[in-house]
């Protein structure tokens, strides 16, 4: 399967989607909890059954010997074992190495097109995991162990595959395995650390020649342009440090890796820096209340919590609604009312993060990144009077918004873009208070990070969570403040959070009066109102017993996921411009029907928000997604994402809906960055035509601003192909028995129109002769075509090619279908005895003429030359008129095929053609007939005839241009 399609939104992965719905994303709830590094990641398939053995004891002794010189006294375990297994190791961590001419292994960028663009270069993980524990200690202050690592490049990913080889590479991804033997001690230094020194053993890829090297920008990666060729080296030295107390400010594992061949020898690379979080086995220590105390003293969201409501969850909720989001994944904005003071340095840092020399560009809304929080640790406090109140620790990690946010949140890496966070959470004040300290070595605590969870959502506010991230010092070496926020997301408002909504969240809706308004302002006349009603029906709640059944399905058929723009498929290209609209809430129902989540058919809100006249709140997100180059399309970026709010009214399909849309213009003052200043009006199609007329909506979007303004856009109007129906095959079924009654309708009448001629002939013999032959022997010839080849007669069935491929599921409905199609077949066969018999009662009354002993006062009709005439005519309009549509057919048939088959399909296809002209004109041969004998006997053929066989043409040109094909939508 290849990439989504541009106009695809990326799904939720279903590893990150499988542990929410499972709740293993932690370890645990009690009366703590923590959220560690992922186990199931790791690189390279390992036998559990190898039994390990230690040989390089000496060795390790003499290169590990400076960092050993100053060990502590280990305390002896029953689980030391088991402990070291999970405390030392980790995975998906950081590694840099030196720029020294000497890189660790090659990588393949070719899975990369040549004028690709990206704000991340590929990653660079590294992952160890301890394998073994000698119980025998070397002394009383060292253990030793096995352990193997796994370093990589990859693009957008974590998962590393390939064989048991201890290295291995692809377009896209190269990874190495190193096997590790070494001893575990403890020291003193740096405040206390847990210290491992290991002996390695490998395959390096060996192919460092100048003439196959290419520097990417910084000396990111290296693309070898050779096949690397393997170099066994057991020279490979690996020191890994970790904090002995695990704490706001030591929570990183550092690390190098280095060669201990000289530089020179092939077996010789640069060093190589390791940094990763401590996992979720390691014991966490809170800071002192103080601290956090000092940092809370003001609150910069004190207008927005107050507006929106807050959660004040209990302790045991909080740490439990903290556990469901881990990993979610943030938006950020700059928080424009705090601006103006703090340094504004926009190419390195965004915030107090600094960004990597990875980044490449920072756009000022900032929509080019996203946060994650990871590594939650919430802790209920067990004090007196306070009970209620928690303590969390976290890691706020920044990452670019082309990254995965499943991938981000693997990621275990220290750097300037991790935040390592603690606070407190004030369940009376219905806030989280942290503090912030860098992921860089020495960088201070200066970060204020507020969290709350509002309790309403709001055309203004669509986040389930909301904070900021503000800078502790003051003045000039401040931090620019951000603010950010889990939107409310599709679809995991069905999936993830429908148990939050039902609990916590309801929707305030706080446009109905500007809705309203525009409503009176943009309805069409009552006359047209009335008649609408009468005739037509619109999406509506159907007739259920349970009112939150029947505003779910109204929510599913209100969705909107189509192309929008002018047809260019007819000329071969493809839209350029999809929109989706998402049904945040309808009426009292927030988000999707959840069976397991409102098993009492309860919902958050009255029946009263249902108005007497049917009209009902709603409130929407639109996303117009566009193709990355636009050839025949104007960009609609400046409506590219809406917050929609208004009413519904399902008696003519129309929703009278204010937009909001995010805007950074620090010189006009918005509130919230919010241009609200918008009316946007969607139309739906009609129900009751849908079998005949695919469903489609028109968007209109246009701004109250005058021309003036900064925030003024023209007037913007969609029309979307063909839309979500969730009663299309009932339509389908309904077409399908629509167009074989008809066919049997029309065919009923062309043997009328026959038997009417027959009749007529035999009242007036002398007209018998001039009948022209081409005519009936055209239709003979049609007749024998439809019968022969089983075709569908009078008209085909418009059903596009990736339709006809879908099995119908109409199983109880196949024998109707299967009568209405003999039922018709017997009436061609009808038609075609009557028509050869008109033609033998012709030829017979010709021959009669040209008998011995007979008058030759009247000349005998001759077809050769109505025969020359009518195919002229009818290659002249072929030529013209259905030239284009062969050539539309021809370029369906995309499946490879032998020669035979080519020539096959190209007959048949002319051949349908062809006969479906002849169908067309039916009565042409007889119309040149008359203008070239200039008979003196009227109207051989019925005036009915002729006129009956065009009435029939013309009514199906009508039918066939009137109704869509029959397809499914994007």
């Amino acid at each position: 399967m290849g990439p989504n399609p541009w106009w695809m939104p990326r799904p939720p992965s279903p590893s990150l989607t499988a542990q929410r719905q499972t709740g293993t994303t932690g370890r645990g709830l009690t009366a703590a909890w923590s959220d560690g590094a992922s186990f199931n990641d790791f690189a390279f398939p390992y036998d559990s059954s190898v039994v390990f053995t230690y040989k390089r004891s000496t060795e390790i002794e003499h290169h590990c010997r400076t960092f050993l010189s100053t060990p502590s006294e280990l305390k002896s375990y029953d689980d030391l074992g088991f402990r070291l297994k999970n405390g030392l190791s980790f995975f998906n961590g950081d590694w840099e190495q030196e720029t020294g001419g000497a890189p660790l292994m090659p990588f393949d960028d070719s899975d990369m097109p040549i004028d690709s663009s990206s704000l991340t270069s590929p990653l660079k993980l590294v992952s160890f995991e301890v394998k073994d524990v000698n119980p025998v200690h070397l002394s009383q202050n060292t253990v030793s162990l096995r352990g193997v690592l796994t370093i990589g490049i990859l693009r957008n990913s974590t998962y590393i595959s390939g064989s048991a080889s201890n290295f291995h590479m692809r377009p896209g991804m190269s990874a190495l395995r190193v096997d590790f033997e070494g001893v575990y001690t403890e020291t003193e230094e740096n405040g206390g650390e847990r210290l491992i020194c290991l002996l390695g053993n490998s395959t390096l890829p060996i192919g460092r020649n100048d003439d196959h090297v290419s520097n990417v920008e910084n000396n990111f990666d290296v693309t070898y342009k050779c096949e690397p060729k393997p170099l066994q080296n057991d020279q490979i030295l690996l020191v890994l440090r970790y904090p002995r107390v695990f704490n706001l400010t030591q929570s990183a594992i550092r690390g190098e890796m280095r060669s201990l061949t000289g530089r020179g020898n092939f077996e010789y690379f640069d060093n190589i820096y390791i940094s990763a979080q401590l996992g979720g086995h390691s014991n966490y220590q809170f800071s002192s209340e103080q601290l956090m105390s000092k940092t809370c003293d003001t609150t910069p969201l004190e207008d927005e919590m107050v507006e929106d409501g807050v959660n004040m969850f209990e302790s045991s909720e909080i740490c439990h609604v903290l556990k469901r989001f881990t990993k979610e994944v943030y938006s950020i904005a700059p928080n424009l009312k705090l601006s103006g003071s703090g340094r504004d340095d926009h190419s390195n840092r965004l915030g107090p993060f600094l960004l990597g020399r990875d980044i490449k560009a920072v756009d000022r809304s900032y929509k080019n990144f996203r946060l994650v929080m990871q590594n939650v640790r919430c802790e209920q406090e067990n004090l007196e009077n306070k009970s209620s109140n928690a303590r969390v620790s976290a890691v706020l990690r920044l990452y670019p918004a082309t990254m995965d946010g499943y991938v981000a949140a693997l990621r275990s890496g220290v750097s300037g873009m991790t935040l390592s966070v603690e606070g407190t959470w004030n369940s009376s004040k219905g806030q989280l208070c942290m503090v912030g300290c860098l992921g860089v070595l020495g960088s201070g605590c200066d970060s204020r990070i507020i969290v709350y969870f509002p309790r309403s959502l709001s055309n203004k506010q669509r986040s389930i969570i909301s904070g900021s991230i503000t800078s502790i010092k003051s003045g000039i070496d401040s931090d620019s403040p951000i603010l950010f926020g889990a939107v409310i997301r599709f679809p995991n408002l069905w999936f993830d959070h429908s148990w939050y909504c039902k609990s916590y969240l309801s929707y305030n809706y706080s446009m109905t009066a500007l809705a309203s308004a525009f409503k009176e302002r943009s309805q069409p006349s009552k006359l047209i109102t009335i008649v609408r009603q009468s005739l037509l029906t619109y999406p509506a709640m159907e007739d259920r017993e349970e009112l939150i059944g029947r505003l779910d399905f109204l929510a599913h058929d209100l969705y909107i996921g189509a192309f929008v723009g002018p047809d260019l498929l007819r000329y071969g290209h493809m839209p350029e411009t999809f929109v989706q609209i998402n049904v945040l809430s309808l009426g009292p129902l927030l988000g999707r029907y959840d069976h397991l989540v409102y098993r009492d058919g309860s919902l958050v809100g009255a029946p009263a928000d249902i108005s007497k006249s049917g009209v009902l709140n709603v409130s929407l997100d639109l996303v117009l997604i566009e193709a990355p180059i636009k050839h025949r399309e104007k960009s609609y970026n400046q409506v590219e994402k809406l917050y929609l709010e208004g009413l519904y009214n399902p008696l003519v399909g129309e929703m009278y809906l204010i937009g909001c849309r995010k805007v950074v213009v620090e010189s006009v003052n918005v509130e919230r960055g919010l241009d609200c200043l918008i009316d946007v009006k969607i139309e739906y199609s009609s129900e009751t035509t849908r079998w005949l007329i695919n469903p489609t909506a028109t968007i209109t979007i246009t701004s109250q601003r005058n021309e003036s303004d900064l925030l003024y856009f023209s007037p913007v109007s969609l029309q979307t192909f063909m839309i979500h129906d969730r009663k299309h095959a009932e339509h389908v079924l309904f077409r399908k028995i629509f167009e074989g009654a008809l066919r049997i309708l029309l065919q009923s009448v062309s043997v009328a129109f026959i038997l009417s001629q027959f009749s007529y002939m035999k009242k007036n013999s002398e007209i018998i002769p001039y009948v022209s032959l081409v005519m009936l022997a055209l239709q003979i010839s049609l007749y024998s075509y439809t019968l022969i080849t089983n075709s569908e007669i009078l008209f085909k069935s418009n059903e596009s090619n990736s339709y006809k491929k879908q099995p119908y599921s109409f199983v109880k409905y196949q024998k109707l279908l299967k009568v209405l199609d003999y039922t018709g077949k017997l009436l061609v066969v009808a038609a075609l005895i009557l028509t050869a018999r008109l033609f033998k009662l012709v030829l017979k009354s010709r021959r009669l003429l040209i008998a011995p002993g007979v008058s030759k006062s009247r000349r005998v009709p001759n077809d050769v030359r109505v025969l020359l005439v009518t195919l002229v005519v009818q290659s002249c309009w072929l030529m013209f008129t259905r030239l284009i549509q062969f050539e539309e057919m021809l370029k369906l048939g995309k499946d490879p095929i032998t020669l035979h088959g080519y020539v096959q399909q190209i007959w048949t296809l002319k051949l349908s053609i062809y006969f479906g002209m002849v169908q067309d004109f039916v009565p042409l041969p007889q119309i040149i007939a008359n203008h070239m004998w200039k008979t003196r006997v009227i109207n051989p053929v019925r005036k009915a005839y002729i006129h009956g066989f065009l009435l029939i043409t013309l009514l199906l040109i009508f039918y066939n241009n009137l109704r869509d094909r029959v397809t499914y939508p994007v």
